[in-house]
């Protein structure tokens, strides 16, 4: 029973079944129209043969005489019998009564219809006489008269037998041909459904082979545009993502691992020593700092996984309307005594009214992380900060002449735990960059690195504008 149940028996029994149905109203309608077609063409040739007996043809087929209608010479000779004959026709001619006086042809003998006698009234009528084997006879009747008298009937006959032997014919064709076609369409639909979901039983092949553990597995389909090459291409694009952010969580939790584990075992560390023998009150208070610097080297890291955790699932709802021109100008001035400290010089060029729909902490973290970026790798020179607008967009530069970085390091810098420098870098997590790709990422802006060592560092930060 289950195997009624797929797609391809569903849709090849669906199929040869519409194709059934349509097929039987367009036989009946065709048998309808043939049946009716031949009677007409048949009573059309009794009429046009009544028509030249009545009409006389030379004045000799038919005599109307003293209340008496005969037949002329020319009707019963041989060669004109024979030509009825041929034809399948007979005629007979009735006295008003309904007695036969004279017949040529097949049927001369057959009983007169008393249907056939209702023509009294000068209409011309037709007829049907049943012969044994359900054969029948069709009947064309035509009153006669003289000086407005009934004087008699004229009757033309031929056989319904070639009518209905054509209509036998076309209704085993329709017996035979309509379930045999039907029966392809099923054949012919099932076998199109199983080439249509050929690449359905692979995409579901290779959903089965995907695990958490191996998302490497791709659909293998030649080119195709159509709608199941669509999917295909659509399905291997998401497990592209999913690989890659399986990948980045995989290391994120490596580098989480790793540089959660530095504080830790500094701390163990320290506590382990400390215990070997009894010490002095500063030793015990110079080991009471270590740990101290080692915690709050660990709640730091902590509270900035938290964060970045946080950035990457804050909904846009929180977003709202931000005079970016005043967050700025509140940044510079917030980080110009560290600069100012570190004998550097502050510049911010900033255009007025840049309004935008973003989160105001985010941005405020964004901005704070990249220029203390900047002041913390600058030895000496000046940092710049522009903001201004360019069409719908609102493009944000802080360049330094700081020591710049490697042009091997740039395609990382973004990456979380990556340092491109650790002897440098040792008090930080890695994590500023990333946190700051993420926030940018979260306001469907962009962030890009230039920089050349030695000479200093440019970064750009391209915001959707309000």
């Amino acid at each position: 029973m289950n195997r009624f149940k797929t797609l391809r028996v569903r849709f090849a029994l669906w199929t040869a079944g519409l194709l059934l149905a349509i097929m039987f109203g367009f036989s009946a309608f065709v048998y309808w129209r043939t049946a009716h077609g031949l009677r007409e063409s048949l009573d059309a040739g009794l009429q046009a043969g009544a028509a030249q007996v009545v009409a006389g043809l030379s004045g000799e087929q038919l005599n109307i005489e003293d209340d008496q209608i005969t037949l002329g010479d020319s009707v019963a000779d041989p060669v004109a019998l024979t030509q009825l004959q041929e034809q399948g026709l007979t005629i007979r001619v009735l006295r008003s009564d309904g007695t036969i006086l004279q017949a040529v042809g097949l049927y001369r003998e057959l009983p007169v219809d008393n249907a056939s006698l209702q023509a009294t009234g000068g209409i011309p009528v037709f007829s049907t006489v049943l012969l044994k084997g359900n054969a029948g006879v069709r009947v064309y009747t035509i009153p006669m008269h003289e000086h407005s008298r009934l004087v008699g009937f004229v009757q033309i006959m031929q056989s319904l037998e070639p009518v209905d032997e054509t209509l036998r014919q076309l209704l085993i064709t329709f017996s035979i041909g309509i379930p045999l076609l039907s029966l392809l369409a099923g054949i012919g639909g099932y076998w199109l459904v199983m080439q249509a979901l050929r690449p359905i039983d692979a995409i579901i092949l290779t959903a089965q082979r995907i695990s958490a553990a191996d998302l490497r597995a791709r659909i293998e389909l030649h080119s195709s545009t159509d709608e199941v090459g669509r999917l295909a291409a659509t399905f291997n694009s998401m497990l592209e993502r999913l690989e890659d952010a399986f990948q980045r969580e995989r290391q994120f939790t490596a580098d989480a691992s790793h540089e959660l584990r530095t504080p830790v075992a500094a701390m163990e560390a320290i506590i382990t020593v400390t215990r070997d023998r009894a010490r002095s009150g500063p030793e015990y208070e110079q080991a009471l700092d270590d740990l101290l610097v080692q915690t709050r080297r660990l709640r730091s890291m902590i509270d900035v996984l938290l964060r970045l955790a946080r950035d990457e699932t804050r909904a846009r709802a929180e977003h709202e309307v931000i005079n970016l021109s005043f967050l700025l100008a509140d940044v510079v001035e917030t980080l110009l005594p560290l600069a100012e400290e570190r004998a550097l010089t502050l510049h911010a060029y900033l255009a007025p009214n840049l309004m935008l729909i973003g989160d105001t902490d985010g941005l405020i973290r964004l901005f704070l992380n990249l220029l203390d970026n900047a002041i913390k790798y600058t030895p000496s020179g000046s940092i710049t900060l522009n903001a201004y607008r360019t069409g719908h967009q609102i493009e944000i530069t802080i360049i330094d002449t700081g020591v710049g970085i490697d042009p091997v390091h740039l395609p990382h810098i973004f990456e979380r735990f990556y340092r491109a420098d650790p002897s440098r870098s040792a008090s930080g997590a890695g994590l500023g960059l990333a946190i700051a790709h993420q926030i940018v990422k979260v306001h469907d802006g962009t962030i890009a690195v230039s920089s050349e060592p030695g000479r200093g560092t440019t970064v750009t930060v391209r915001l959707p504008a309000l």
